[in-house]
């Protein structure tokens, strides 16, 4: 587990060689227009992140609760975030 000012971040290996992702955006992000925004902008980046690092085996849940923020900078969240944990 691994907490930030954006929200929390889980993670676990499993043996299935495949990464699953589950995510929750709070409602002090937005409205439901910003949320499902965000929500779509996070798989992308995350998806994004795990692939580049060729992270097989891991499951993500990811609590939001930051603000609305932009592609680039959630690409620059998660591959940070990647290099920090150990998961082989």
């Amino acid at each position: 587990m691994l907490r930030r000012k954006w929200g929390v971040f889980y993670y676990n290996t499993n043996n299935k060689g495949l990464w699953r992702i589950a995510l929750r955006i709070k409602k002090k992000t937005g409205n439901a227009v910003i949320r499902n925004k965000m929500r779509r902008r996070i798989k992308v980046a995350l998806k994004k992140a795990l692939s580049e690092k060729e992270a097989k085996g891991l499951d993500v849940f990811l609590i939001w609760s930051g603000g609305e923020i932009g592609f680039k900078e959630l690409n620059r969240i998660f591959a940070d975030l990647l290099e920090n944990i150990s998961y082989e």
